[in-house]
């Protein structure tokens, strides 16, 4: 179950989901319902969250998800902004208060909100936030549901666009009526940085030591709200609110700064610009701004967009970027002081050269692009890059074909052949343009026809007579098809992401191939489009091994409708299928009616090929069928193992081998076969360790090793598999407290089978190593009584002086059982008038007086054990007119024997006379009545009785067992 938090802020009211890895999520409205929904079905804790104290939020309630969902709907102000963003896995939402009170209807079961159609998409195009900082495959920590790349896929969920934005936060301040300054001072001079974004104002310091935030000065204050402070590398950030109307410029330098805001408008000459292109290129742009006082580069999260911001901090306010600016690769915002850059790629550089700021790309930035003869070469006009916002017009999505697959085909692929010698002979006898045009030609009929690498090869060559033409889009979405259909599919997603390629909807199928083929089945469903329109008009040689890694896509995201259209399109063509794309077909047909709940048709399709020769289907067809049957009683569990076992040599080498260990260790844990079952998945998650099958396998063995020592499945657990799992699976020991739970619950199972050689190992490197404090104490104690059960008495010693030693010092309670473990270990090494001292200086108890009497019992002084029994007697209240019980009978024969061994005749007479009637009716009558009979009655055989029951007694024997089971400082 995931918590869910609430908070109530200044300006906000906020939700945390606090979920424990990155979850996928989208988020719609419908009137004053905000619908989020989590690509997860794990339920959602609501029981923290109280909507009467959240201004903004007026109901919460749980919706019905869809398979692998869950959804939940917020009820708020109809014309309430939010934002929303992930930090870490956790997920926050945030809804700012709006002049509206929040709606008072209930949450309804509402439907997300339909995409936005295409022109209203160009006039609210969605905030590109920035990239994250990992590899493109990694999970961006903004809230973008498209992984692969920094920008936000066209179909990405809505957010608040800074117009809204910027409003929302203008309407929470009253206006400004006079000027305010907020000020920055420090005694050792440094560099500032000013920037405006969203309603609020930074303020960042290349001084990690700022020792003053900043001070605002002016009649209202509190219009400012808060000042946020942020510690970055290298200084220090601070963020407050802009009142509205507020406009900001910057003054001073050095050791004093001035950010002042003002109802009117102070405009300042901003540094010199200067863009940077070579002629006629697509890319090799840079930007360079004349900065003479840049001193650092820094770079900031800013926490309420999710991305991040490169800045320039500067010596004196001169230097200032000014207006905003918007880019293909960048964002220049507003800067009073200094510079600030948003970038929106992964590769944006910023370093200062000389008295310049100099941004670019290792490639160049896209800052310009003329009509080239690229394009010209492809056949179609150029679109045209962005140079900033006021020249930029966002395209809206292409709706038609970049593939003509058809009419590439020049007449079919009899024909092929023909055509190239006729392309290829009139190649000499035309200009160069007209010979690359030609080339690509020639790749595209190799493509249409299916032959990827052929296609490749011409490509490659085009590009080589003409290089620019690699920068084109079209180009990059041929040059990834055909890099696709070759199977060179790393390197076909490399040029299907890139975000030139966005605004087409067709681009969709291959980036969901592709992905599919790469394991990421995730990524793979979010790409898929809804309609398969474009696929019925490309060739079979083209469509059907398309189609069909498209169902297994929709499969995988249990899409059994839209598996079952794209399976219809290659049965089209059933004539023309090779072997194992009729194979395929048939195993896909079977997912098809096994998600329909058609149990019979699935496993009628898939007995074909679990016994056919094409080894892939063999072991896929065979691998879901023991699913099914197991699933449905068909099988027992011992024969889905014997079939799985089977089954792994059956195929080897991708993610289907890893599938079918993974499912097999599964069924091994169920079978309490915990380390056979974790070496099976530990050999699975080394097959596709960089997968998410990997990093689940790989989550599910460390949950399961947690489990099996730390739930109550472990009391089950012989120790010899507990010894074995913690020996063979150490690498799975997670961090911190856990291991150390771990440690001791597998030292208490051996000690509770008399492995305690072992179990004293464990807690020794346990207090020499990991353990501090109270934890380390309990343990030294611990340990003793461990060696003490083992018989190692020394050892015993060294620990319990330990644990008095050290720190916290122990109540008077634990100090005092401590005192008698140490009494034993020194009676164990032949101490025992100091144990015994020890003894007699504590106040007397039970525990006590039993310890005392087996001392003096071992060390045969008879008249201090007899004292010392005297005294548990006492302790035990025994009543004349009550049966006695087992042990106290027990009590009463000791003390007799010892008064004997004492040759204390009075004593012996008088127990006699005490206790002789009730022994009586006990199984120690005759034992009694021989110790306690009168001298001159006694016969030899007496005697030896004598002897054998001093040698059988061990009174402390009881108190010292119970240390095999609990934790002697605890009593657990």
């Amino acid at each position: 179950m995931v918590r869910v938090r609430s908070g109530e802020h200044t300006d906000y009211s906020r939700l945390v989901f606090d979920w424990d890895k990155k979850v996928p999520y989208t988020l719609a409205r419908e009137g004053a319902n905000l619908v989020i929904t989590f690509k997860d079905p794990e339920s959602l804790d609501l029981s923290e969250v109280s909507t009467g104290k959240l201004a903004a939020i007026n109901a919460l309630g749980l919706l019905s998800g869809g398979t692998g969902e869950t959804r939940l709907s917020v009820t708020t102000a109809p014309d309430a902004p939010y934002k929303d963003f992930y930090l870490g896995t956790k997920i926050v939402l945030d809804i700012l208060k709006s002049a509206s009170p929040p709606a008072k209807e209930p949450p309804a079961k509402v439907k997300p909100e339909p995409e936005p159609k295409k022109a209203e998409q160009k006039q609210k195009e969605p905030e590109r936030k920035a990239p994250p900082r990992s590899a493109p495959e990694k999970t961006p920590d903004s809230h973008s549901h498209t992984h692969l790349h920094p920008h936000p896929h066209p179909h990405a969920e809505k957010h608040v666009h800074n117009a809204d934005h910027d409003a929302a936060l203008a309407a929470l301040s009253s206006d400004l009526k006079e000027p305010h300054v907020v000020s920055v001072s420090a005694t050792q001079a440094g560099g500032l940085a000013v920037f405006l974004r969203g309603g609020y104002m930074w303020l960042v310091s290349d001084k990690a030591d700022l020792p003053v935030p900043p001070q605002i000065g002016g009649p209202s204050p509190k219009l400012f709200g808060e000042i946020r402070e942020l510690e970055i590398d290298g200084g220090k950030a601070y963020r407050l609110k802009i009142p509205q109307g507020g406009h900001v410029y910057g003054e001073g330098g050095g050791l004093v700064w001035r950010a002042v805001v003002s109802p009117s408008s102070r405009g300042r000459e901003p540094s010199r610009f200067e863009r940077r292109v070579t002629v006629d290129d697509v890319r090799g742009g840079a930007v360079s701004i004349h900065m003479p006082g840049a001193r650092e580069v820094l770079e900031l999260q800013d926490t309420l967009y999710g991305d991040r911001v490169y800045i320039i901090t500067v010596t004196d306010s001169s230097d200032l970027g000014g207006m905003a600016r918007d880019f293909v690769d960048m964002e220049i915002l507003e800067s009073p002081i200094g510079l600030a850059v948003r970038p929106k790629t992964d590769d944006l550089s910023l370093r200062i050269e000389g008295e310049n700021v100099v941004i670019t790309r290792p490639e160049g930035l896209a800052i310009s692009k003329a009509a080239d003869k690229a394009e010209r070469a492809l056949g179609g006009p150029s679109r045209k890059f962005a140079s900033d916002r006021h020249d930029h017009d966002h395209t809206s999505e292409n709706e038609g074909h970049l593939f003509h697959f058809k009419e590439w085909q020049l007449g079919g692929p009899e024909r092929m052949e023909e055509n190239r010698r006729v392309l290829m002979s009139s190649l000499g006898l035309k200009n160069e343009q007209a010979q690359i045009e030609d080339t690509l030609i020639l790749g595209k009929m190799y493509l249409a026809a299916g032959w990827g690498a052929e296609a490749l090869g011409y490509l490659r060559v085009a590009a080589q007579k003409l290089p620019d033409i690699e920068r084109s889009p079209e180009y990059m979405a041929l040059y990834g098809v055909a890099s696709a259909v070759a199977g060179k599919n790393e390197q076909a997603l490399k040029y299907l992401i890139t975000p030139a390629l966005d605004d087409y909807s067709e681009i969709g199928y291959w980036r969901s191939a592709v992905l599919g083929r790469l394991g990421d089945w995730q990524q793979a469903a979010k790409y898929l489009p809804d309609s398969v329109y474009m696929l019925t008009e490309y060739p079979p040689e083209i469509r059907t091994d398309l189609a069909l890694i498209l169902a297994e896509v929709a499969l995988r995201a249990a899409r059994p409708v839209k598996a079952e259209g794209l399976l219809r399109l290659v049965s089209k063509s059933l004539k023309g299928l090779k072997p194992h794309q009729k194979a395929e077909l048939d195993y896909l047909d079977g997912q098809v009616a096994r998600q329909n709940g058609e149990t019979e048709k699935a496993l009628r399709l898939w007995k074909p090929l679990a016994d056919g020769e094409d080894p892939l289907f063999r072991a896929k067809a065979g691998l879901a069928m023991t699913r099914l049957m197991k699933e449905d009683g068909t099988l027992n569990h011992r024969e889905a193992i014997d079939r799985l076992e089977a089954l792994r040599y059956v195929w080897r080498g991708d993610e289907l081998e890893t599938q079918i260990n993974y499912r097999l260790g599964e069924m091994y844990l169920e079978d309490g076969q915990y380390a056979k079952g974790l070496t099976i998945m530990r050999e699975a998650a080394a097959l596709s360790p960089e997968t998410e099958l990997g990093k689940m396998i790989a989550s599910k063995m460390t949950d399961t090793y947690v489990d099996l020592f730390l739930s109550d499945q472990y009391e089950h657990v012989s120790p010899l598999d507990a010894l074995t799992v913690y020996e063979e699976f150490k690498e799975l020991t997670p961090p911190g407290s856990e291991a150390d739970e771990i440690v001791a619950a597998l030292a208490e199972k051996m000690a509770e089978n008399n492995l305690l050689g072992r179990a004293a190992d464990l807690l020794k490197y346990q207090t020499e190593h990991r353990l501090s404090g109270l934890e380390r104490q309990r343990t030294l104690v611990r340990l003793s009584a461990i060696y003490l059960l083992d018989g190692q008495d020394v050892s015993a010693l060294e620990a319990i002086d330990d644990a008095l030693k050290s720190a916290p010092k122990p109540t008077p309670e634990k100090r005092k059982e401590m005192l008698l473990l140490k009494a034993r270990t020194l009676s164990g090494i032949d101490r025992t008038d100091e144990a015994l001292d020890l003894l007699n200086a504590m106040d007397l108890d039970p525990r006590v007086n039993r310890l005392r009497a087996d001392l003096a019992w071992h060390a045969e002084n008879w008249q201090e054990a007899a004292d010392a029994l005297q005294d548990l007697l006492f302790d035990e209240s025994i009543s004349r007119i009550r049966p006695l019980k087992p042990e106290q009978a027990q009590l009463i024969l000791n003390r007799a024997v010892a008064l004997n061994l004492a040759q204390d005749r009075v004593g012996l007479a008088n127990i006699r006379e005490r206790y002789g009637a009730l022994m009586e009716g006990t199984e120690k009558a005759r034992l009694f009545e021989v110790v306690t009979r009168p001298r001159q009655a006694a016969v030899l055989s007496d005697r030896k009785t004598i002897e054998a029951l001093t040698a059988e007694v061990d009174m402390f024997g009881e108190f010292l067992e119970n240390y095999r089971n609990k934790d002697p400082l605890t009593g657990e």
